[in-house]
């Protein structure tokens, strides 16, 4: 029992939709104007996209990137503020976001946390009870966000186009506008979608040697100096800047709000940020802006605080990470279990929460601690979300688990990707075949055998040997027997299906796949010495496991140890199950055609090289298959040592020159390294544990190889991950069409991906220069069936808890005991009451009705237990009785008795008698018993024995043979018109309608003597458009009039239609019997007709029988449905079928044990009617002490019978007669108990028992109360399609295979070539490589714009590429020794280019600019702190404590952070010499840069130091103590280390006593000569010192 599953998050093929709806603080925000939260709300809002429309319409290019970009997956938001309509008393104003994105809610949202929280915390600060983004964790923020998300009953958005696509369409069509032929092809195919972040980054800083390249041009784009590429970025930052601090006045700077809106403008402008913080680059705009924007200048300065959550991310994993309990983790997760080659999986079901708990008690999972030996069976078992709730979790408590397990794989198929041929009604579920033991087979999909629907699956229990050597026969027994020893432990215990393993070798014994790959090498590991260097792949042990911290969360997401449910979730995983199917005939077929054809191609003179059938593999997967040199070698630059080869990214692959976007291996993992500033972001990681099933491909016997292709074969799929969501989901989405590796979605994984209908899917990539096209599965014809090379046979979500966490689910299971877990809760009927007690007081009695009739009545009040809580409520909270304006509604059983038995005479029912009078007629079911004129007693006697008499057993037996009948039928008639078709397979959505309309209208035939004879009646359902004059419908006129006269309150509609539709019965039945009378035989009719009283009254049995009938058929009807739906909910129908699958009840006995412990609890629940209703002529009480109510004459009394009946479930009874108006076998009866109770038991438990032994394929439909089924239809052995489908010889129009282009002569404009160029030249003088970290004296300007060391280096021979050169423009020595350098010039020694040769020496120099740059006054500077004020001739200038503290302490400092990292941290991968290079002596003459300075001479100026003698010695000083300090450092490096003098070289030069501007070019910077003097010294080092060069 559970409430209806709401999932509020809309979603529709892979794209979803979000919406909060948060309530407006009331009052006035702390600022000095009055402003409320709203209006602030509002002022931030307008100029949040007055700012976005300013960027996108005014700006001629909008570089600085937009948070809302950023995100990288939003198609559309948008944020309102909701206002109630004026006058409302005590309005409440809301805040309104819509997004429309790609994706699951739980990676969009960790997204978001990591991206635009701060944004989000200004806007919604504003509302009650706001949990601050920035501030809180990912799941505290998100848990607010679910308490006001609100659902998406509908959703539309493009199917299948995610945002990533746009801006790569955007990027091709811009191509193919402006090239065309081979070369734009070749562009085209090695587009690599940049992110927001990397275009503004591209587009104003230099990266990769060049600024203001805007990547989306794809390779057309013009490279800009740094003042073009700066300039208009910076002037938009100064006015974004502008209209954010605006919103200072209402968050005021100094209060919280006020570093909200600050992190917030960090935020929204981090490009201009970093701009500004950069003093030299950007100093002249810096200046202008401070001109006139001082105060938002410096606020926006100031560095932003971090929140606690947000401290040292990325969350680096500890070097090594054990277990703190081993015996409580399951084996086979952490680590992979050793040479098991065969292994066995069994789904389960448990009866009863008892088997469970003997299953449990007797189950002995392996666990980390034991010893494993070679023989041995190891066992591991995980559940279902139904396992769990049999277990004992309440419905509150599974609801506290994550969404997507709670949900299922089936319901977030569209998330998955798994649609078309993958959708889950299309799944080919497991089979029933436990009796078949080890010989149980693979079925393929047009067997016959029983499926097991997965609704019925609570366990899966996991067994593997450990051998590699012991034979199949023999393994599969030993673990059969295993299996049949635990299932043996209790008869509840229901084995309901087996999936045998068996791993695959090649002829090295390396475990292989059916396509021929190696398999299992790239599992995460979790400690640093397995770790790569190029890839480290290390994860923490949160990503695995639950309750550990990982890589974005500190503090283990689902801690709250006062939920059982999350305490029992630590040391446990949650494992993604699929079945996938692998058609190697198919695959072969593909790879068969390509090659021929690029052989014949070749033939032809064609310059192609041709492509075997090895290489297209490893194009496909991104790894040699097995049987080729290189098996397992990933298609990298550089691939990788060691026997997982593993250690390996595509860094130096960013155009996919080598592995395609779209191989499989790249799709599923894109290797991106994780740096500072992805702080907060969880890459996807799983541990895949999987095994193949079926036999393996004998590829060295052709003939055997024949043989065995059409057999079914594949791999169980299984991962394991701490976070379904934000890990396998993510993961699982990139290979069905995500962008993960940086291109379309359109073009999916090469063997998992679906073709779209009438579409022949190609894989396009690149290789040897030239691009190809491989045609792949599919059909160009738009309704072909197309043959997948993987297809999803079925999937479901486990949870695999730990060993502590088993043995408190057995505790729970064992104290279930019968008692049910209820979903209601008497605290939340309380609020209810409460709230339309309010309703009463506020809006008055008739508003306050309306209230309590959708409270009692609405379907959707229903399903979610608010009626069930109210009557709860009533029975615990009030004594059982409640006055309400919808009637005095009675909720203790004893006390509906009490009304229904009235033994007093206090009650009435002739309040229906009007009723009945404008419908169907008078009769004795509105009509009091014990009257003078026994009209009661004449009228009923008879027709109520006659239906007591009814035979049950046949009753049961028709409905059965009835049901599976009707089934039959439609699937008959399916299957016909799809052979009229010519179609491969049917397929048949059934609504439960129709079953229930053949179903009923059988009954009314054979007790009723209904038929279509003389078109007095017509069989059929309620119909719509049926009008008066027209031939009522059995059963369908027999519904609403039941509604119109048992409702208490029916409104107008069921007024009219019920009168309307009674009135017609009536009529028509009248006609019926005057015209059969003499006929009839069935035994109710016939029984009223040959009454004494029904002498000579046609119209009186005409109002007999339809009254019957009104009174049996929508109380069997509101039954089967409501039963049924709750079936279909909870599975039951499912774990029924797979209990007993191939039996049939003897007989309605047998039904009744078999299906009586799931039907009349379910009845129970959801009993109908729900209510009946009297009315009072007299006064009397009911309930006592202080809820005691008085009953006057004309109330009306409302007896709850579902009430009545829920309180009978929760007892443990099985008394279901309240919806029957009571038992009218026992004697002391109510007057109207139904006399058909038994009977129509016996055709509900007909109906179901006949869904239960169906052998038809049923499984769950798509809408609530539908049930689906399909098949596949008999070959025809004739048919032109067929032939050429099993010959296999489709032509070439059917697949256009396989296009190999040469690129053009005429190569296109490439804003790289002069680099290129530039590079060949220097090749032929280099003779060292170097790495260099440095500030502008080690930067390589763009274009040769300035000179620097490292150019004039270059001339002499020493070279620096682009991915062994760090620094830059006004860097300062402390950002070279921050924690993103640093992570840099790692990865420069584990990831090194292979483009390029390995470094011979590092050269490293800085310091500078944190003496003078990027402060916001002289007075802030080192310098200015180093000297005194104004000091008398003769006096030092400088404070000797201060040089001491700031030179050989700080800079030292930082000097050693960064030589430990190369020295220490990378001894193992360098040991070239380090070189670091001192200055020379400046001259503060106050000359500056173009763009930047002067730096020297207003910190002089602003000390009282203007004598330029004196200003030139202190310089003089301290860079000579810079260099001592750097010599100092040096030393304790010994062979490492080494300091290069070059202070003194320039005045050394003749020219400098003449001209010393010939040699400096500014303060700071020396001329090219005055560059190429200094690095003649660090050449000389290089070359004499160490024969480098």
């Amino acid at each position: 029992m559970r409430r209806d599953l709401t999932i509020k998050t809309g979603s529709m093929a892979g794209t979803s939709d979000f919406r909060v709806l948060a309530p407006i603080k009331k009052g006035f925000v702390p600022s000095l104007d009055a402003t409320t939260y709203k209006t602030r709300a509002k002022y931030v809002l307008r100029g949040l996209n007055g700012g976005r429309a300013s960027a996108y319409e005014y700006e001629l290019a909008r570089v600085l990137s937009d948070s809302v970009d950023r995100v990288g997956r939003i198609h559309s938001v948008g944020i309102a503020v909701l206002e109630p309509e004026d006058g409302t008393e005590d309005p409440v104003d809301y805040v309104l976001l819509t997004a429309t994105f790609d994706g699951s809610w739980e990676a969009y949202v960790r997204v978001i946390w990591q991206k635009a929280a701060r944004l989000l915390d200004l806007i919604f600060c504003n509302t009650e009870g706001y949990v601050l983004g920035y501030e809180n964790t990912y799941e505290d923020w998100g848990i607010w966000l679910k308490s006001r998300q609100s659902e998406a009953y509908f959703l539309y958005t493009t199917p299948d186009l995610t945002v990533d696509d746009t801006r790569f369409l955007r990027m091709e069509e811009r191509v193919y506008r402006r090239a065309s032929g081979a070369g734009a092809d070749k562009i085209v195919t090695e587009i690599k979608i940049p992110s927001p972040e990397e275009i503004a980054r591209r587009s104003i800083f230099q990266v990769d040697g060049l600024i203001g390249v805007d990547p989306t041009d794809a390779g057309f784009s013009k490279p800009l100096t740094l003042e073009a590429a700066g300039r208009p970025p910076f002037r938009h930052g100064v006015r974004a800047l502008a209209g954010l601090y605006h919103l200072a006045d209402f968050y005021p700077p100094g209060t919280h709000d006020g570093v909200i809106l600050h992190r917030a403008a960090h935020e929204l402008l981090p490009e201009f940020v970093a701009m500004i913080n950069d003093g030299n680059s950007y100093a002249e705009g810096i200046g202008r802006a401070r001109l006139r924007i001082d105060e938002a200048m410096t606020w926006l300065m100031t560095p932003p605080d971090v929140a606690e959550p947000r401290r040292d991310l990325p969350f680096i994993p500890p070097d090594e990470q054990k277990l703190q309990d081993p015996g409580n983790v399951q084996a086979g997760i952490v680590k992979a279990y050793p040479d098991s080659d065969h292994g066995a999986l069994l789904l389960l079901q448990f009866a009863t929460p008892a088997a469970l708990a003997a299953f449990l008690n007797v189950l002995k999972v392996t666990t980390e601690a034991d010893a494993l030996s070679a023989g041995q069976i190891v066992t591991n078992i995980a559940f279902t979300v139904e396992g769990l709730r049999h277990a004992g979790l309440t419905d509150d408590e599974v609801r506290s688990l994550p969404d997507e397990f709670v949900q299922g794989m089936q319901r977030r198929a569209g998330l998955l990707g798994d649609v078309r041929w993958n959708h889950p009604e299309r799944w080919r579920l497991p089979a029933s075949n436990w009796t078949l033991g080890a010989d149980a087979p693979d079925l393929r999909a047009d067997d016959p055998t029983p499926r097991i629907d997965l609704g019925a699956v609570h366990a899966m229990l996991q067994l593997r040997h450990l051998s590699t050597a012991t034979p199949m026969a023999e393994t599969r027994a030993a673990l059969l027997a295993e299996m049949k020893r635990l299932v043996d432990v209790d008869p509840g215990v229901r084995p309901l299906s087996i999936q045998w393993m068996q791993r695959q070798r090649d002829a090295a014994g390396n475990v292989q796949d059916h396509f021929g790959f190696k398999d299992g090498t790239s599992n995460p590991v979790l400690n640093k010495r397995d770790a790569g260097l190029r890839y480290s792949n290390q994860v923490h042990l949160g990503e695995i496991l639950c309750g550990y911290p990982n890589v974005a969360d500190k503090t283990a997401p689902y801690g709250d140890a006062s939920n059982r449910a999350h305490a029992m979730l630590r040391d446990g995983s949650f494992l993604a199950l699929r079945k996938l199917r692998q058609d190697i005939e198919e695959l072969e077929e593909v790879l068969l055609r390509s090659t021929r054809q690029a052989t014949d191609a070749a033939a032809a003179g064609d310059p192609a090289p041709v492509l075997t059938r090895e290489t297209l593999l490893a194009k496909m997967m991104g790894r040699w298959p097995t049987g080729h040199p290189k098996a397992g070698q990933p298609l990298t630059p550089t691939p990788p040592a060691g026997p997982g080869f593993n250690d390996f990214n595509y860094d130096y692959d960013t155009k996919a020159q080598s592995c395609p976007f779209h191989a499989h291996i790249r799709r599923a993992n894109p290797r991106v390294r994780l740096t500072l500033a992805d702080g907060g972001a969880r890459p996807p990681r799983i541990v895949r544990r999987g095994m193949s099933y079926g036999p393996p491909v004998k590829r060295g016997d052709a003939q055997a190889a024949k043989d065995a292709l059409q057999q079914e074969r594949g791999l169980v799929f299984m991962a394991y991950n701490a976070s379904l969501g934000e890990q396998f989901e993510v993961v699982q989405s990139w290979l069905a069409g995500g962008n993960s590796s940086g291109s379309s979605s359109g073009e999916s994984d090469p063997f998992l991906g679906l073709a779209e209908a009438g579409r022949l899917r190609h894989f396009r990539f690149e290789h040897e220069g030239q691009t190809v096209r491989m045609s792949l599965d599919g059909s160009d014809r738009l309704h072909d069936e197309p043959r997948p090379f993987v297809r999803l046979e079925w999937g479901a979500y486990f949870f695999a808890p730990s060993k502590k966490a088993l043995a408190s689910l057995q505790q729970w299971a064992a104290s279930l005991g019968r008692k049910p877990l209820v979903p209601w809760s008497v605290d939340d009927g309380e609020k209810e009451i409460a709230r339309l007690r309010e309703i009463e007081r506020v809006e008055g009695e008739a508003a306050a009705m309306a209230g309590w009739k959708t409270a009692i009545e609405d379907p959707d009040s229903a399903a979610n237990f608010i009626n069930a809580s109210v009557w709860a409520a009533i029975r615990e909270r009030h004594g059982g009785v409640l006055r309400t304006p919808f009637g005095v509604l009675v909720a203790d059983r004893d006390m509906v008795t009490q009304v229904l038995t009235d033994p007093y005479r206090h009650l009435t029912i002739t309040g229906y008698l009007p009723r009945m009078q404008v419908s169907f007629g008078i009769l004795y079911l509105g009509r009091d018993a014990g009257q003078e004129d026994q009209a009661y007693e004449q009228e009923s006697a008879v027709c109520n024995d006659a239906i007591m008499a009814l035979d049950q057993p046949a009753a049961f037996a028709l409905a059965r043979a009835t049901t599976q009948k009707v089934l039959q039928t439609l699937v008959d008639l399916s299957i016909g018109f799809a052979q009229a078709d010519g179609e491969a397979s049917w397929e048949l959505t059934v609504d439960v309608r129709e079953l229930l309309e053949p179903l009923l209208a059988v009954f009314c035939e054979e007790w009723f003597g209904l038929t279509q004879d003389g078109g007095f009646f017509r069989r059929a359902g309620y119909r719509w458009d049926w009008t008066p004059g027209q031939p009522p419908n059995y059963p369908g006129h027999f519904l609403s009039p039941s509604r119109y006269i048992f409702q208490p309150h029916p409104n107008q509609q069921v007024e009219a239609i019920g009168a309307a539709h009674g009135s017609a019965a009536r009529t028509a039945m009248i006609g019926f019997l005057n015209r059969f009378n003499a006929t009839i035989k069935a035994p109710v009719t016939r029984a009223v007709l040959d009454s004494q009283r029904a002498q000579g009254d046609i119209p009186f049995v005409a109002r007999t029988i339809t009254g019957s009938m009104m009174g049996f058929i929508p109380t069997v009807e509101g039954n089967l449905r409501r039963i049924l739906n709750e079936w279909l909910r909870e599975g039951t129908l499912w774990s029924l079928r797979a209990r007993y699958a191939g039996t049939a009840a003897t007989d309605y006995t047998d039904a009744l044990n078999r299906l009586g412990d799931d039907f009349i609890p379910a009845m129970q629940l959801r009993a109908v009617p729900e209510l009946i209703w009297r009315t009072a002529v007299a006064s009397f009480a009911l309930g006592t002490g202080e809820h005691t109510v008085d009953v006057k004459p004309g109330d009306i009394v409302v007896a709850g019978a579902v009430s009545a009946t829920q309180q009978n479930l929760v007892d443990g009874r099985k008394d279901y007669y309240h919806a029957f108006g009571g038992n009218r076998r026992v004697a002391g009866h109510p007057t109207h108990a139904c006399p058909g109770a038994h009977p129509a038991l016996a055709v509900m438990l007909g109906f179901f028992s006949g869904l239960v032994e169906s052998t038809l394929p049923l499984r769950a439909g798509p809408a609530p109360l539908t049930l689906s089924l399909d098949g596949r239809l008999p070959e025809n052995p004739g048919s032109p399609l067929t032939l050429a489908l099993e010959t296999r010889m489709l032509t070439a129009n059917d697949f256009r295979a396989f296009e190999l282009r040469s690129p053009s002569v005429a190569a296109l404009h490439d804003p790289h070539e002069f680099q290129i160029q530039e590079a060949k030249k220097l090749q032929k003088v280099a003779t060292a490589q170097l790495v260099t970290l440095g500030d502008s004296w080690l930067f390589k300007f763009p274009f040769g714009l300035r000179p620097s060391l490292v150019s004039s280096l270059e001339k002499l021979g020493y070279v620096a590429a682009d991915s062994q050169r760090f620094g830059t423009y006004g860097r300062r020595l402390e950002e070279m020794a921050g924690a993103n350098s640093l992570d840099e010039i790692r990865n420069c020694f584990q990831n090194p280019d292979p483009s390029v040769p390995a470094p011979q020496a590092m050269l490293i120099g800085g310091g500078g600019n944190d003496v003078v740059s990027g402060y916001t006054s002289p007075a802030s500077t080192p310098l200015y702190k180093m000297l005194l004020q104004a000091p008398p001739a003769g006096t030092d200038p400088l404070i000797e404590s201060e040089v001491h503290a700031f030179i050989d302490v700080k800079i030292a400092n930082f000097y050693r952070t960064i030589l430990d990292c190369v020295v220490h941290e990378l001894k193992d991968l360098t040991n070239i010499p380090i070189l670091i290079h001192d200055y020379d002596h400046s001259i503060p003459d106050g000359r500056k840069d173009p763009v930047a300075g002067p730096w020297l001479f207003p910190i002089f100026q602003a000390r009282g130091i203007t004598d330029l003698a004196v200003s030139r010695d202190v310089t003089r000083r301290l860079i000579d103590r810079v260099g001592a300090m750097v010599a100092t450092v040096a030393a304790s490096y010994p062979g490492r280390v080494f300091p290069v003098k070059t202070a003194g070289t320039l005045e050394a030069d003749p020219r400098f006593p003449g001209n010393y501007k010939l040699l400096w070019a500014n303060e700071f910077h020396p001329t090219e000569d005055g560059f190429d003097l200094l690095a003649k010294v660090v050449a000389d080092k290089l070359k004499n010192d160490f024969n480098i060069g």
